[in-house]
């Protein structure tokens, strides 16, 4: 089985362009070849495998098989292809399989918080960070603060981070504030909701 690892790179994730390489099976004895199955070993890894051209194979003759990687992160991602066969030496081939996923990740910090007992009239501040773990730049398009109540709001600190959208590189990250300015003694709830590009959760939430 040639080659025996498939090496796909960097690739973006939603890229429109397959990224698929050509394994060949060849049968190099003097008896026919007999492929039983084709399979990824783990199944949840982002490759496909198609089927394979033949699964007789003549002496002197081969047929081939194609991998396609489709990353949905920013991830390495890597397994093998068990060709299995009957061969009586080696009745399993691997075929090694990797690649790169590159995309932005969003990530809250933190994802929920509870302000506690707050004296009445009294202002209390959380930053709340918006951080890109991925490996590509991370595009913020809206940031909303929802609740029922007057008593909470957020601060997206335009001065520092200027008017949305933002860009935030990678590993990299922005600060807002949900401020709590409690005007009775009722209980106060909301999320900050975030949306962005990141390709895996366009929108994320804070609690």
């Amino acid at each position: 089985v040639t080659p025996p690892e498939v090496a796909f790179g960097q690739v973006s994730v939603g890229d429109t362009v397959a990224h698929v390489q050509t394994v060949t099976v060849s049968n190099i004895g003097d008896a026919a070849l007999e492929i039983n199955s084709l399979a990824l070993e783990d199944t949840n890894a982002p490759f496909q495998i198609s089927a394979i051209g033949s699964v007789l194979i003549p002496p002197g003759q081969s047929t081939t098989f194609t991998v396609t990687y489709t990353p949905l992160t920013a991830e390495a991602s890597e397994t093998n292809v068990l060709v299995q066969s009957n061969d009586p030496d080696e009745e399993f081939s691997l075929v090694h399989l990797l690649g790169q996923g590159v995309a932005p990740v969003i990530q809250l910090d933190p994802e929920t918080y509870d302000y506690g007992t707050n004296y009445i009239g009294c202002d209390t501040d959380v930053p709340i960070k918006i951080k890109n773990v991925g490996n590509a730049d991370l595009h913020i398009s809206s940031l909303q603060y929802i609740t029922a109540s007057t008593d909470l709001k957020v601060n997206t600190n335009e001065a520092v981070n200027g008017p949305l959208p933002w860009t935030i590189a990678p590993q990299a990250e922005v600060e807002v504030a949900v401020t709590y300015s409690p005007l009775d003694d009722y209980e106060d709830e909301g999320y900050l909701a975030v949306e962005s590009d990141d390709p895996l959760r366009s929108q994320v939430q804070a609690y």
